[in-house]
């Protein structure tokens, strides 16, 4: 009993940044967006509002990806190596990760604040302030970003979910073939 319980901790942890993160977007984003639908028209957002509007929905954004991400990785480790979960997933480690999660997301939303890496600005058909990644598509922050922020989580949440049904699909094989064993014993 008390082996799953901590076993659960590691995910409720998760689940519980998760429904903060999307508290937040809640709280901080939707709002800010409601004014621009209601009007029907294009609206003058100060500056300073679109640039902090702008960092807690890409920290909100990528915070929820990133956390899916995670969640999926912690969900295959717990089908995957059942008896060595607690030690590979322990609470120091998952505390680990999500700082880790945080810290990119932050990273990532802040940077562009710096005048070189372009800023956000109001996008009227979306109602939302965006990364003004400027013509420039070769842009390394905006590859990197791409690439740890959107490939790199999808790529993990397909492939770790996939795993996880063939992990589970092979299951009943597996104890058919140890019942079949059992008989012949």
């Amino acid at each position: 009993l008390w082996r799953q319980r901590s076993r659960k901790l590691n995910t409720h942890t998760l689940v519980f940044w998760l429904a903060l993160n999307d508290m937040l977007v809640g709280m901080f984003v939707i709002p800010s967006t409601l004014p621009s639908l209601f009007t029907k028209r294009q609206i003058d957002i100060p500056q300073k509002f679109c640039s902090v509007s702008g960092v807690v929905t890409s920290v909100t954004v990528t915070m929820s990806v990133l956390i899916v991400m995670c969640l999926t990785v912690d969900r295959f480790i717990a089908v995957k190596f059942p008896v060595r979960y607690p030690r590979i997933c322990s609470r120091a480690r998952i505390h680990l990760i999500t700082g880790i999660v945080w810290i990119e997301a932050i990273l990532f939303s802040v940077v562009p604040l710096i005048p070189q890496f372009g800023g956000y600005r109001f996008n009227n058909s979306t109602c939302t302030c965006n990364k003004k990644i400027g013509r420039d598509k070769t842009n390394p922050f905006s590859i990197s970003f791409y690439i740890l922020c959107v490939v790199i989580p999808l790529v993990t949440v397909v492939v770790a979910g996939a795993a996880i049904v063939v992990i589970l699909l092979r299951k009943p094989k597996l104890s058919a073939q140890l019942q079949r064993i059992r008989q012949r014993v």
